[in-house]
């Protein structure tokens, strides 16, 4: 319901995937104020006609709109106002091919890759690392990534990589779920998935001492295996 209530008094469209960017404390106040007034409801579509399928409709007295996002989080299929579909450029509306995976193929394109190509993950691999930074100060849900990182590991060196990789994961996924207001980036699938594909490859190779070439590679063998 939050969600939807600051779509309504602050998202812009234009900003795609960063759509809830930026919000402050006066704009939680005028969500929350918006729910207490127009309380929506949310009810789950069954059969779901996607793997991702969101429609949401606004009524205003005898007026309605809806949007139909499916397929993808910026994949919008349909968008209608008075039950009449509106014509918006730039739609999606087409399915792209689906492109054959298998674990074989994966690795293949994970070695050959130059691994230059791969830089684009820094970006969401920063976001995310400071997602998992605020997480461990421990003031967000059950602090599952606090407790990991609390744990003793006994002097052995391996279970205390292990240990930081997955508090790490955890941490970011905390804040998450509590409602921080920081981005994150889901390099693949989505929400806690893309963090823990993610974050927990990368701590461990950071932590490893390993190459960026090798960290990045074993970020992307991650992400596509999560995506297969």
């Amino acid at each position: 319901p939050m969600a939807a209530a600051l779509g309504a008094v602050y998202g812009n469209s234009k900003d795609g995937l960063r759509v809830l960017a930026g919000i402050d404390a006066e704009t939680e106040s005028k969500a929350k104020q918006f729910l207490e007034n127009h309380p929506p409801k949310i009810t789950l579509e069954s059969p779901s006609p996607d793997r991702l399928y969101i429609r949401a409709v606004c009524k205003n007295g005898n007026r309605e709109a809806s949007a139909v996002i499916a397929g993808r989080h910026d994949r919008f299929v349909s968008e209608q106002a008075d039950g009449r579909e509106l014509a918006v450029p730039g739609r999606q509306a087409d399915r792209a091919e689906d492109i054959p995976l298998s674990l074989a193929g994966i690795y293949d394109f994970i070695c050959k890759v130059p691994w230059e190509s791969l830089g684009f993950l820094e970006q969401g691999l920063k976001i995310n690392r400071d997602m998992a930074k605020e997480g461990l100060t421990g003031h967000y849900g059950l602090a599952v990534g606090v407790g990991l990182s609390d744990t003793e590991s006994q002097g052995d060196r391996q279970q205390e990589l292990w240990k930081n990789a997955v508090a790490y994961a955890a941490a970011a996924c905390d804040a998450r779920m509590d409602g921080c207001p920081l981005p994150v980036m889901s390099l693949a699938g989505s929400g806690n998935m893309g963090l823990t594909a993610g974050l927990s490859v990368d701590i461990m190779a950071r932590n490893r001492g390993e190459s960026d070439e090798t960290r990045l590679r074993a970020v992307a063998l991650s992400q596509l295996v999560s995506i297969h």
